[in-house]
């Protein structure tokens, strides 16, 4: 199992040719925003690690029955360790393993917290074109360092309290009034499509 999943800085300058540490807090930021940027657009993590998700069902959940399944993010799914209520933990469940990381029985018996604690992701390596894919986006995004493309986007994260968060990496709109825009995943669709979970 490789060190770093995602490449390194050293790696990623040495793709780009650059031998000088000036532009090294740039490229992190960027190399940070590109691994969002293809997480987020695929509702998925890549790197194989240990993980708990929680999950809340909400009455509107309940009264359309829709507890029948959900969906975990750090996909392929190596090993689930358990899927408890949290925080009580006291209820034996059943459940069946599906693909993409969808997990199927009756939650509505777990009552409203859902804690799985599992392990998935890619063990050995991200898949070759993903990285090509991160290393076209970061070769478009040095590029327009010298055009002073105005980051204006920032990165921010949502959260529902205690269930689930994510961060993004929002580019705002003041890059595209220059006509020059930072890249985005979906002009990768041809190759991140096939990688995307749904209901993220």
């Amino acid at each position: 199992m490789a060190d770093s999943f995602w490449p390194t800085l050293a790696e990623v300058k040495a793709y780009l040719g650059i031998v000088v540490p000036d532009d090294d807090d740039y490229l992190q930021m960027q190399m940070d925003a590109t691994v969002l940027a293809i997480e987020n657009y695929c509702g998925r993590w890549f790197e194989a690690k240990d993980d708990i998700e929680q999950f809340r069902l909400t009455d509107f959940d309940k009264h359309y029955s829709r507890v029948n399944g959900i969906r975990l993010h750090r996909v392929p799914i190596a090993s689930i360790a358990s899927i408890i209520n949290a925080p009580d933990a006291g209820v034996t469940f059943t459940y069946k393993q599906g693909e993409s990381g969808f997990i199927q029985g009756n939650f509505i018996d777990l009552g409203e917290d859902i804690s799985v604690s599992y392990r998935g992701g890619f063990e050995d390596a991200i898949p070759a074109d993903v990285l090509n894919v991160y290393y076209e986006m970061m070769t478009v995004r040095y590029s327009l360092k010298s055009y002073k493309v105005p980051l204006s986007g920032n990165l921010k994260s949502q959260a529902v309290p205690g269930v689930h968060s994510e961060s993004f990496y929002d580019t705002g709109s003041e890059s595209s009034k220059v006509g020059y825009g930072l890249p985005s995943p979906t002009n990768f669709s041809h190759v991140l499509d096939s990688y995307i979970l749904y209901n993220f």
